[in-house]
């Protein structure tokens, strides 16, 4: 429903975007009074849960993919998602974070954002990653080389206010090709 109070289908490249990240937030957020989600935990859950997780999102978040002319989308997607999943999952486990939150709504002043994943390194500082379903990754990486990413800069200076803890790094996971550009 938009903000006119209208139904309507989002696009087919919004609806990527949108179930990648409502199975990342599925599979990858702590659950029940957890503090935190680990790698060994996020491989079982993706083991065990991306098939009826990601239909869910599909249905919920991407219903253009349900339509005869985007099967074979749908199809591709699922795939491409599997494949980001286990990439992410790596970054995770070899980087030895914990993540803290998804989707995390923060305000600070009169700038809100959501923050797609917070993470903890082993020293317990924080890390925020963006998640972009893009085919313009190396865009995103010139951002970073050039000092050009507001978004990230607003997240580690909201982040960093709300907890009171040094935010580490920031970084765009950008999917399908499944790459982290990193500050």
């Amino acid at each position: 429903i938009t903000y006119d109070g209208k139904a309507r289908m989002s696009d087919v490249r919004t609806a990527k975007g949108n179930v990648a990240h409502a199975v990342i937030e599925n599979l990858f957020a702590p659950r029940g009074n957890s503090r935190y989600s680990v790698p060994d935990e996020i491989e079982t859950r993706i083991a065990n849960e991306f098939e009826d997780i990601y239909a869910m999102a599909v249905e919920g978040k991407g219903a253009i993919l349900q339509l005869a002319e985007n099967k074979l989308v749908g199809k591709l997607l699922h795939n491409q998602l599997r494949h980001c999943l286990d990439v992410l999952l790596e970054i995770i486990r070899v980087n030895k974070l914990k993540v803290t939150g998804c989707e995390h709504r923060v305000k600070v002043e009169e700038v809100i954002g959501v923050i797609d994943m917070i993470l903890e390194d082993k020293d317990g500082h924080l890390v925020a990653f963006d998640f972009k379903w893009t085919t313009w990754g190396k865009g995103y990486r010139a951002k970073l080389e050039e000092n050009r990413s507001i978004q990230l800069e607003f997240y580690r200076w909201m982040l960093g206010k709300e907890r009171k803890n040094r935010v580490e790094r920031v970084a765009y996971f950008t999917m399908p090709d499944a790459r982290l550009y990193s500050l």
